[in-house]
């Protein structure tokens, strides 16, 4: 059982014992999902930015078409039927520019080979993002204008940084507004690798 899911079992069950409760009578007991909805309660409120969406809960992401930082031709999501990292950043943007070193040592890290990371470089000046991006390790779509941004469903038109975890169907599987928690990337991607 998870720390914080046992301060709160723990509490329950002092208020409980306080109010003059038994647990043999008065005490129902929490089934595996309404466990599971606490802990995400619990993850959301130490992670306010990180939404994750239920399976039967995810939409599409409406697939984008442009052009990476080099000029070749990209989509997301693409064919590939697997689980896609999109980070919405820019040069100019101080919390984007403190995450960018996390997301590139997840992106070469060898358990995270099958993941497929994409960048979203939004209103952004060509030349400064290029030069950002090149210790990435992956691509970056050029979204000049944030039209691309503006079209995925739950984040700000212009919400930087952002980042969008899609399952293998192309589903958002989770939506992070603002910074991703220091540390905490490989975590979150994990958890839509594990489904």
């Amino acid at each position: 059982m998870k720390p914080a899911l046992t301060t709160v079992v723990a509490a329950v069950t002092m208020i409980a014992a306080l109010s003059g409760c038994s647990p043999t009578t008065d005490v129902i007991p929490l089934s595996n999902s309404q466990i599971e909805q606490v802990q995400e309660q619990l993850e959301g409120a130490n992670n306010p930015g990180v939404r994750y969406v239920q399976p039967n809960d995810r939409t599409a992401l409406p697939i984008l078409s442009g052009f990476d930082l080099d000029g070749a031709p990209i989509e997301i999501p693409d064919s590939q039927k697997q689980v896609t990292v999109i980070n919405a950043w820019a040069s100019w943007c101080p919390p984007c520019k403190v995450e960018l070193p996390e997301f590139a040592q997840v992106a070469k890290d060898p358990e995270f080979a099958n993941i497929r990371f994409v960048g979203l470089n939004v209103n952004d000046a060509l030349d400064a993002a290029q030069s950002i991006s090149l210790g990435q390790g992956y691509t970056s779509m050029v979204d000049p204008d944030g039209e691309f941004l503006a079209q995925i469903p739950n984040i700000p038109p212009q919400g930087l940084p952002s980042t969008v975890i899609l399952d293998p169907n192309g589903l958002i599987a989770t939506t992070i507004i603002g910074a991703v928690p220091q540390g905490e990337l490989a975590t979150i991607i994990t958890r839509v690798m594990q489904e």
